[in-house]
């Protein structure tokens, strides 16, 4: 399952793809546990926007892909991130933007469980 999230960044257009997370969280979360997956979707859109609000001259890797893994502490701080593989300039950049971006604190701890190291897939 691929989740893809379209959304304006300024006058900017872009395309940001986080499949690492949504997907395969849903995919661990119960079925039929409705509120898990409400909180990982946004959690998610959270990490999300928050990266992208610092991230700079982002259009400028429009068409490029960095695969990122992040660690995350129980508050949601910035534990490590690392690439995993891409386009350099991007995932330089990529981390860069990680490392600066308030990310926010898991809802609770069955999120920040899942989270606690999780697969970004970053493609502007």
């Amino acid at each position: 399952m691929l989740a893809e999230n379209y959304f304006k960044c300024g006058e900017v257009q872009m395309k940001y793809v986080i499949f690492g997370i949504i997907a395969f969280l849903t995919g661990c979360a119960d079925k039929t546990d409705v509120g898990i997956n409400n909180d990982i979707q946004a959690y998610t859109t959270g990490i999300r926007n928050a990266i992208i609000k610092v991230f700079e001259d982002l259009d400028s890797y429009h068409g490029r892909r960095c695969m990122l893994r992040l660690a995350l502490n129980s508050d949601g701080s910035l534990n490590d991130v690392r690439s995993e593989g891409g386009d350099p300039a991007l995932c330089e950049a990529a981390i860069a933007a990680v490392k600066e971006a308030d990310l926010p604190e898991p809802p609770n701890e069955r999120v920040y469980y899942l989270f606690q190291n999780v697969p970004l897939d970053f493609k502007p």
